[in-house]
């Protein structure tokens, strides 16, 4: 099957997402991503390979999604000033 991405994991759908993923498939399996480091600390710690990404910027997100095979992609619905402001919270 390859490795599974899984991005936004440090919002509420993104955690439900992530945490029914762990049910189906092999923590082996996944890659998952967000900008919120605490929130990645709990998978991390789990053995699951996690990546801090911010869409605000590309830098880092090609290291970040690399080794991935497919990618579910769960993002706020912000963008620009909105999105930075939100993520600051």
């Amino acid at each position: 099957m390859g490795k599974l991405l899984l991005t936004g994991i440090d919002g509420n759908l993104g955690k439900q997402a992530a945490d029914y993923l762990l049910e189906i498939v092999d923590k082996e399996q996944v890659i998952f991503c967000g900008y919120d480091p605490t929130a990645l600390k709990e998978y991390a710690e789990q053995g699951i390979e996690t990546h801090e990404t911010n869409f605000n910027t590309m830098d880092g997100l090609v290291d970040a999604f690399a080794g991935a095979d497919k990618l579910a992609l769960i993002s706020m619905p912000f963008v620009g000033e909105k999105r930075n402001m939100h993520t600051k919270m």
